[in-house]
């Protein structure tokens, strides 16, 4: 009885499909690739990226996924395999960032060595997985970045700009930065870091205290 319910496949279908249920709801694309670069299986988020159908992507090369009829003798993709094999031949992953203009997304590549080693006997079977892609869209993230080095630049533009005198601190008090003229004959380069307390007038001081 005991051996029945070990031999039992059941168990294993129902984790098989709680396992591609849990890939499937991912954000980012996942791929089973061997030891060619050609995709032994991916998830689902492909198909939300408009690259193609599921069923049908088994055997491409990962690079013929993302982009199809590539003629670019310089495309990224074409090269990235043999740098991520050589690290992925010695266990180690291989992860890059890139703006891809084909699919006009930043993307996160990060290669992941499976427990297979390259000359098993295994792996020259089609189906089994020497390594792991993720790919990673990190489009929002990198615009709301450049949108914030752009804000912080223009706003140093203004400081600089002033003619009176502008500090800004952080939230516990010291000082960030100083521009403009200044008054306080304490107040230059060497204040950064310091209390704004600290070098102002005793009369300043005392109006905070009441503050």
């Amino acid at each position: 009885m005991e051996n029945k319910r070990l031999s039992d496949p059941i168990p294993f279908e129902i984790s098989n499909i709680e396992w591609k249920l849990t890939i499937d709801s991912l954000e980012d694309i996942v791929l089973l690739l061997d030891a060619d670069g050609r995709i032994v299986r991916g998830n689902r988020v492909i198909e939300k990226w408009g690259l193609g159908i599921i069923t049908e992507i088994n055997g491409l090369p990962f690079n013929q996924l993302l982009h199809p009829n590539c003629s670019d003798s310089n495309c990224y993709l074409k090269r990235c395999w043999q740098t991520a094999n050589q690290s992925l031949s010695q266990k180690m992953p291989y992860s890059f960032e890139v703006k891809d203009t084909t699919l006009n997304r930043y993307l996160r590549f990060k290669f992941l060595p499976t427990a297979m080693e390259k000359d098993s006997l295994k792996l020259r079977h089609k189906n089994i997985a020497y390594a792991v892609l993720l790919i990673i869209d990190y489009s929002k993230q990198k615009y709301v970045s450049e949108q914030l080095h752009q804000f912080y630049v223009e706003m140093n533009a203004i400081f600089h700009a002033l003619k009176d005198q502008c500090i800004r601190i952080d939230s516990v008090g010291n000082i960030l930065s100083c521009d403009g003229y200044s008054g306080i004959p304490s107040l230059n380069a060497k204040s950064i870091g310091m209390k704004i307390l600290s070098i102002m007038p005793n009369s300043f001081k005392d109006q905070c205290a009441k503050v």
